[in-house]
């Protein structure tokens, strides 16, 4: 595994898909948290939470905890943020938000332990991954012939592609990340579950899903700290 460089876009963002409570103006709801960074959150809600440049608080599972305000009275303490656009999604509103300076260093290390926690969650719901996922941009090789690809998305169990040519669903696929300098970083081992055609996508137009297989230990290690050290990339969002 080579060293690890900065990528031109710290595009990570870790996919969530968890239920939070959100207060705003108009009071308290409930909200999907699609995925988050240390910058920015992605929330999916039924509740209208309020407009451009609206400040929302975010109560997130691990981190939420009780202060006693200047009155004497305890007080629920989130996560600040203000909404930055509104996306209609059928019924629902997507709604991404730029979150806040926290302000002091105890409520820092909850943040950090929440984000750190998510990458060692493991999700059992049908259809997902078994582990959240950075969404990050990086090129990569794959299959037999090494053809070129991007990685969409990376966790410690599988790993999205955009790609040119097809495989065969369930074929082994060797998947190499690259570094920066497009030089080898680490090579993992997989099995294709899924694959789609992207027709908008000029450049690599097909989806590939790989589950990764038989990774010895030493290749977990390296993927678990390429995953904390994209995540750490985070407080850059593009």
């Amino acid at each position: 595994m080579g060293g690890m460089e900065e990528p031109s876009t710290a595009a990570t963002r870790l996919e969530v898909f968890s239920s939070i409570d959100v207060t705003s103006a108009r009071g308290m709801g409930t909200a999907l948290l699609v995925e988050i960074s240390r910058s920015r959150a992605s929330l999916l809600t039924d509740d209208v939470l309020g407009s451009v440049g609206h400040p929302l608080q975010l109560f997130l599972p691990q981190m939420e905890d009780v202060v006693v305000d200047a009155g004497g009275v305890l007080v629920r303490r989130g996560l600040p943020a203000a909404i930055v656009s509104l996306e209609p999604r059928g019924e629902k509103s997507l709604v991404r938000v730029a979150l806040e300076p926290l302000g002091d260093a105890g409520h820092e290390h909850l943040f950090d332990a929440y984000l750190t926690s998510l990458l060692a969650l493991a999700e059992t719901d049908g259809g997902k991954r078994q582990s959240p996922r950075l969404v990050h941009r990086m090129s990569a090789r794959y299959g037999d012939a090494r053809a070129p690809g991007e990685v969409r998305d990376l966790s410690a169990t599988g790993v999205g592609l955009r790609v040119r040519d097809t495989l065969v669903t369930g074929q082994e696929c060797q998947v190499v990340l690259l570094d920066g300098a497009g030089e080898d970083l680490l090579s993992l081992t997989g099995v294709v579950r899924h694959q789609f055609l992207d027709a908008r996508d000029a450049e690599f137009p097909l989806r590939l899903g790989i589950e990764f297989r038989r990774l010895v230990p030493e290749r977990k290690q390296c993927l678990e700290a390429l995953l904390r050290h994209y995540l750490a990339l985070g407080s850059e969002v593009s």
